[in-house]
């Protein structure tokens, strides 16, 4: 097993990939400090805008280098170009306004509705602007010429891990889902150069997938092989 690396920053979008899109993708690998940056920021952009980089640390409770490291997080060099994407953001026109809360008991059907409408609405927006179209291309190239595919996933995420083997078979490729970490990893040592391992969507991806040996890159669309490789390499040192 290998230590999860620490996250990287993410990529400065060259598209019109929104910058709150952004966040909300990366805010899952935060610090508990940098958590608390992207809380203030996503309540009101706005706001936080207009906010100076000391005055930004003080009301999220945490210190001016930590805001700095939270823009490094988002691909940005620095506080300027933070505040600078924020106010362009709050200018854009929004079509459909958000809803103010989440669910609760005083709601009525029809604002339970209209919220998870929203949500749902949003998250598929929001993958489709942040999806890379070139790693897409290649993933969908590697599981169409593999021998046959594991795709990994815990808690909810089995869920998602069974609905992609049930799509997979429908089309005619060999695929297995596991949710348990230790029948994984079994058939992770398997797999032969050519087939496909994929990590289902979790909170922190690397609890949810199986790595074989050091150096491993299990996830969509990696070719497992090496994972393979990795594994025997790491067993013969033992």
């Amino acid at each position: 097993m290998t230590s999860t690396p620490d996250p990287q920053p993410v990529a400065a979008s060259t598209g019109a990939t929104s910058l709150l899109v952004r966040l909300r993708a990366v805010r899952p690998t935060l610090s508990p400090a940098e958590d608390r940056v992207a809380e203030r920021v996503l309540a009101d952009a706005r706001a936080a805008a207009a906010l100076t980089i000391s005055e930004l640390a003080a009301a999220a409770e945490t210190s001016e280098t930590t805001v700095l490291r939270f823009c490094k997080r988002l691909g940005l060099p620095g506080y300027p170009q933070l505040r600078l994407a924020l106010a362009e953001e709050s200018a854009q026109p929004r079509t459909v306004s958000a809803p103010k809360s989440d669910i609760s008991a005083e709601d009525s059907v029809d604002d339970v509705i209209r919220k998870i409408a929203f949500a749902d609405a949003s998250a598929v927006e929001e993958t489709a602007d942040q999806l890379d179209r070139a790693t897409l291309t290649e993933a969908a190239r590697c599981i169409a010429a593999a021998r046959r595919v594991d795709v990994c996933g815990s808690g909810a995420s089995a869920v998602v891990a069974a609905d992609l083997q049930q799509k997979l078979h429908r089309i005619g490729v060999v695929t297995f889902a596991w949710s348990d970490p230790h029948i994984a990893l079994t058939s992770a040592a398997l797999l032969q150069a050519g087939d496909v391992a994929a990590g289902a969507p979790a909170r922190r991806a690397a609890d949810a997938v199986p790595r074989g040996g050091p150096g491993c890159r299990t996830g969509p669309g990696r070719r497992a092989g090496r994972c393979r490789a990795d594994d025997q390499r790491a067993r013969g040192r033992r």
